[in-house]
């Protein structure tokens, strides 16, 4: 038997023995500092649709999905760290994917965890009345309902706004995922919010999140996520965003090892210099301080960082103008 085929023998064994998980927010909110990394799925031989079978005893098969692109990390900033944080009010964290901008309330005493503000697709939402995204605790078959309101600011237009927003613990069963992995008692949650937009009292358009998690026992965030953004306005314009993308801490490390994308940074921590292990023709680096601060500039793979104080850095990895992936690393 092969080192890989060893490999995922093994991963399969181990998570097709955990247990089915209740969400709770001791465990899966995200506290700022931490980050997960995903890496995009195609799933273009989907024709019919992605799998989205709900009740218990499912099966959710994503094995004929490919990975596609370089690992993407999503962080998660304290509020304090992020200027744009102060417009939102009463807002703990923010979450960073690139894409999309979502500031978040954390309720410790009601257990939950809302959506504040949000930048996507070159809107700007403050909420005065937060959209509940996690009703802890959750498990199959728990459900929630709230409504949102606030204001948007669409360049050169503003209004107000307002919606719903709901999540439901809809689906228990197993996970196939590419590689040979299957996952059991995996809890599906879907959230979704619409929010009607409208400009000097006349509907204007409308905003639309979808978001699809796959939880297991083993990991904190979600092991695959499926999310959906619409935007579309009363003139026409209409912006959609689909992503499906996989948890790279189920994807087994010589998957990714042998991906034309392979993308690695070590050591970490580091001392006196950073390498970056890749076969891609990398253009720039950009190092960046917790605050989003450029610190370091480098067109080199082998980058000297003895000369930073000891903290926790990102290191941006561009590949001519597309940013490839967001990498922490601690300098000591």
């Amino acid at each position: 038997m092969s080192r890989l085929s060893a490999i995922l023998v093994v991963t399969t064994l181990l998570f097709s023995k955990a247990g089915a998980q209740t969400l709770v927010q001791s465990f899966n909110e995200p506290n700022a500092g931490e980050f997960e990394q995903v890496v995009e799925l195609d799933t273009s031989a989907y024709t019919g649709g992605l799998p989205s079978a709900t009740g218990q005893g499912v099966t959710w098969d994503f094995s004929n999905t490919k990975t596609r692109g370089a690992a993407l990390t999503y962080s998660y900033v304290a509020a304090l760290a992020v200027p744009e944080a102060s417009l939102f009010a009463s807002c703990d964290f923010v979450q960073k994917t690139g894409i999309f901008d979502g500031f978040f309330n954390s309720d410790t005493g009601e257990e939950r965890t809302s959506l504040v503000g949000a930048f996507s697709n070159g809107i700007t939402l403050t909420f005065t009345d937060p959209a509940v995204t996690m009703d802890y605790p959750i498990s199959f078959g728990s459900q929630s309902d709230d409504l949102i309101a606030g204001t948007f600011i669409l360049p050169p237009f503003s209004g107000v706004c307002a919606g719903t927003s709901k999540t439901e613990a809809d689906g228990l069963g197993d996970l196939l995922l590419p590689g040979n992995i299957s996952l059991q008692n995996v809890l599906r949650v879907r959230s979704v919010q619409q929010v009607g937009l409208l400009l000097n009292g006349l509907p204007a358009g409308s905003l639309e999140l979808k978001t699809t998690y796959y939880y297991h026992s083993t990991e904190k965030f979600a092991v695959l996520t499926v999310t959906r953004t619409k935007l579309q306005l009363i003139t026409g314009g209409e912006t959609l965003t689909n992503i499906c993308a996989v948890n790279t801490n189920v994807v087994p490390a010589a998957i990714a090892e042998n991906s034309d994308n392979y993308i690695k940074i070590v050591p970490n921590p580091a001392n006196e210099f950073l390498h970056i292990e890749s076969g891609i023709n990398i253009s720039e680096v950009v190092i960046r301080d917790m605050t989003g601060r450029i610190v370091l500039r480098s067109a080199d793979k082998i980058i000297p960082v003895g000369g930073l104080p000891q903290s926790v850095y990102s290191a941006e990895i561009i590949a001519g103008k597309k940013t490839l992936r967001r990498v922490k690393f601690l300098k000591i």
